[in-house]
């Protein structure tokens, strides 16, 4: 066992000081003292506690911009504000096109949204799913071939192509 510094030597010290005193205060400080608890008294005591809160929250009540928006928080939704339709319709465009042509598909069939880089780990954020390198993609036939923090490199395996496609921010 390698020598202990004094930083550790402090927390060991304090440590056991903590665990003897919580020996001692278990077995033998507490000795047999019997606890006896009033009933009526601690009834009386709740009560008037409820009574004292009843009265406090009556008197807090929300100013009317806290009560707009909490009446606009429990409404249901119109739209979905993060669904963007004109992105949605291009990207299914843009498949449909690739699958009937049969040629490598344009980069706006993916989006490369997100890069992270963890236990020398590198995942990626390609149309709202994550992949590290090597992965297939959702869209059939394509692999994910190099990562990069500023764009990712897609490999067709039909077209044996390559398609760079930026980090979109």
């Amino acid at each position: 066992m390698p020598k202990l510094k004094t930083r550790e030597i402090i927390i060991l010290a304090v440590t056991v000081v903590a665990l003897l005193y919580g020996g001692y205060d278990f077995f033998f400080a507490k000795g047999n003292k019997a606890v006896t608890v009033d009933a009526t008294k601690s009834m009386a005591e709740l009560q008037t506690f409820m009574t004292e809160m009843t009265v406090v929250l009556g008197k807090d009540t929300p100013s009317p911009v806290d009560a707009h928006m909490i009446r606009r928080s429990e409404a249901a939704w119109v739209r979905d504000p993060f669904y963007n339709r004109k992105a949605e319709r291009a990207w299914a465009v843009a498949g449909e096109a690739a699958q009937a042509a049969g040629t490598a598909a344009p980069k706006s069939l993916f989006s490369y949204t997100g890069y992270v880089e963890a236990a020398n780990r590198q995942i990626v954020v390609i149309n709202g799913h994550e992949y590290v390198t090597g992965d297939a993609l959702e869209v059939e036939g394509y692999v994910l071939k190099a990562v990069y923090p500023t764009r990712v490199s897609i490999y067709n395996r039909e077209t044996r192509r390559t398609i760079d496609v930026p980090l979109q921010e």
